[in-house]
Protein backbone atom coordinates (compact mmCIF):
# COMPACT_ATOMS: atom_id res chain seq x y z
CA UNK A 1 0.00 0.00 0.00
CA UNK A 2 1.59 3.30 -0.79
CA UNK A 3 -0.04 5.90 2.55
CA UNK A 4 -0.72 9.40 1.60
CA UNK A 5 -2.30 11.93 3.76
CA UNK A 6 -5.60 10.87 3.17
CA UNK A 7 -5.01 7.13 2.48
CA UNK A 8 -3.90 4.49 1.71
CA UNK A 9 -4.06 2.18 -1.84
CA UNK A 10 -2.52 -0.83 -3.63
CA UNK A 11 1.38 0.37 -4.70
CA UNK A 12 1.17 -1.06 -8.66
CA UNK A 13 5.23 -1.48 -8.27
CA UNK A 14 5.41 -4.49 -4.98
CA UNK A 15 5.32 -7.79 -6.62
CA UNK A 16 3.16 -10.48 -4.86
CA UNK A 17 5.84 -10.90 -1.59
CA UNK A 18 5.36 -7.26 -1.02
CA UNK A 19 8.63 -6.39 -2.68
CA UNK A 20 9.69 -3.82 -5.15
CA UNK A 21 10.24 -4.42 -8.42
CA UNK A 22 11.85 -1.43 -8.37
CA UNK A 23 14.81 0.86 -6.67
CA UNK A 24 14.06 4.52 -6.21
CA UNK A 25 11.92 7.60 -5.23
CA UNK A 26 9.56 9.47 -6.98
CA UNK A 27 6.45 12.16 -6.49
CA UNK A 28 3.39 11.30 -7.74
CA UNK A 29 -0.33 12.54 -7.66
CA UNK A 30 -3.56 11.30 -8.17
CA UNK A 31 -6.07 12.97 -10.60
CA UNK A 32 -9.37 11.99 -12.67
CA UNK A 33 -8.35 9.56 -15.76
CA UNK A 34 -8.19 11.92 -18.74
CA UNK A 35 -9.42 9.30 -21.21
CA UNK A 36 -12.81 9.81 -22.67
CA UNK A 37 -13.32 5.82 -21.76
CA UNK A 38 -13.09 6.72 -18.23
CA UNK A 39 -15.69 9.76 -18.39
CA UNK A 40 -18.68 7.79 -16.65
CA UNK A 41 -16.04 5.24 -14.14
CA UNK A 42 -14.90 6.31 -11.02
CA UNK A 43 -11.19 6.01 -11.12
CA UNK A 44 -8.10 7.42 -10.23
CA UNK A 45 -5.02 7.54 -12.24
CA UNK A 46 -1.25 8.11 -10.97
CA UNK A 47 0.96 10.85 -12.94
CA UNK A 48 4.52 10.80 -12.25
CA UNK A 49 5.25 14.28 -11.45
CA UNK A 50 9.16 13.80 -10.32
CA UNK A 51 11.64 10.65 -10.40
CA UNK A 52 13.90 12.25 -7.40
CA UNK A 53 15.69 9.19 -6.92
CA UNK A 54 16.34 7.19 -10.37
CA UNK A 55 14.24 3.98 -10.66
CA UNK A 56 16.62 0.62 -10.84
CA UNK A 57 14.71 -2.56 -11.91
CA UNK A 58 15.70 -5.04 -8.86
CA UNK A 59 13.95 -7.69 -10.81
CA UNK A 60 12.14 -8.85 -14.31
CA UNK A 61 8.58 -7.92 -14.49
CA UNK A 62 6.61 -10.80 -15.29
CA UNK A 63 4.24 -10.64 -18.12
CA UNK A 64 0.80 -10.08 -15.50
CA UNK A 65 2.26 -7.22 -13.73
CA UNK A 66 4.24 -5.74 -16.68
CA UNK A 67 4.41 -1.94 -15.12
CA UNK A 68 6.21 0.14 -17.37
CA UNK A 69 9.37 2.18 -16.62
CA UNK A 70 7.88 5.50 -14.74
CA UNK A 71 8.17 8.46 -17.15
CA UNK A 72 8.56 12.52 -15.34
CA UNK A 73 4.73 13.78 -16.38
CA UNK A 74 3.37 10.18 -17.57
CA UNK A 75 0.84 8.29 -15.84
CA UNK A 76 1.99 5.18 -14.64
CA UNK A 77 0.99 2.44 -17.07
CA UNK A 78 0.81 -0.89 -17.45
CA UNK A 79 1.71 -2.31 -20.99
CA UNK A 80 0.52 1.19 -22.01
CA UNK A 81 -2.49 0.77 -20.30
CA UNK A 82 -2.88 3.65 -17.51
CA UNK A 83 -2.64 2.03 -13.95
CA UNK A 84 -6.47 2.57 -12.39
CA UNK A 85 -7.19 3.09 -9.28
CA UNK A 86 -10.72 2.22 -8.50
CA UNK A 87 -13.15 4.82 -6.00
CA UNK A 88 -15.16 2.88 -4.06
CA UNK A 89 -15.86 2.71 -0.52
CA UNK A 90 -12.63 5.45 -0.28
CA UNK A 91 -14.14 8.53 1.57
CA UNK A 92 -10.96 10.34 0.70
CA UNK A 93 -10.37 8.88 -2.98
CA UNK A 94 -14.28 9.87 -3.77
CA UNK A 95 -13.75 13.44 -2.29
CA UNK A 96 -10.59 13.68 -4.14
CA UNK A 97 -12.93 12.29 -7.48
CA UNK A 98 -15.34 14.73 -6.74
CA UNK A 99 -12.91 17.76 -6.32
CA UNK A 100 -11.69 16.97 -9.69
CA UNK A 101 -15.52 16.69 -11.63
CA UNK A 102 -16.05 20.43 -9.60
CA UNK A 103 -12.60 21.87 -10.63
CA UNK A 104 -13.27 20.38 -14.55
CA UNK A 105 -17.21 21.76 -14.22
CA UNK A 106 -15.62 25.37 -13.31
CA UNK A 107 -12.76 25.49 -15.38
CA UNK A 108 -10.43 25.63 -12.05
CA UNK A 109 -7.59 23.26 -11.43
CA UNK A 110 -8.21 20.49 -9.26
CA UNK A 111 -6.55 20.24 -5.66
CA UNK A 112 -3.39 18.27 -6.33
CA UNK A 113 -2.47 15.11 -4.12
CA UNK A 114 0.94 14.55 -4.11
CA UNK A 115 2.26 11.77 -2.52
CA UNK A 116 5.91 9.91 -2.53
CA UNK A 117 6.67 6.74 -3.63
CA UNK A 118 9.32 5.00 -2.60
CA UNK A 119 9.78 2.27 -4.94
Amino acid sequence: MVASEYTAFENPFLQPGRRPYFNGTMICCLERSPLPEHADLRVLVIKVLKITDPLVPLAPLPPERAMDVPVEGALVSQEGSPHLVRVYGSRPLRQLLLDAEAASASDSAPPERLFKVDV
